[in-house]
């Protein structure tokens, strides 16, 4: 790859990394308020939290 092509790419990437970062931290804000979710209102602990999670990765 020449320079004008790689400074291309990384116009597009400084353009697009707002973006990955949003979706990064939405996906944060979701899961935690997922873990709120199940420990204050279901009642089930944070390890339980933790190992239903690992069990659901592992498939």
């Amino acid at each position: 790859m020449n320079e004008r092509q790689k400074n291309m790419i990384r116009k597009v990437n400084m353009k697009l990394y707002p973006i990955y970062l949003s979706i990064g931290h939405n996906l944060l804000f979701v899961q935690g308020v997922k873990v709120l979710f199940l420990s204050q209102v279901k009642s089930i602990s944070n390890a339980d939290i933790v190992f239903l999670r690992d069990c659901i990765c592992d498939f």
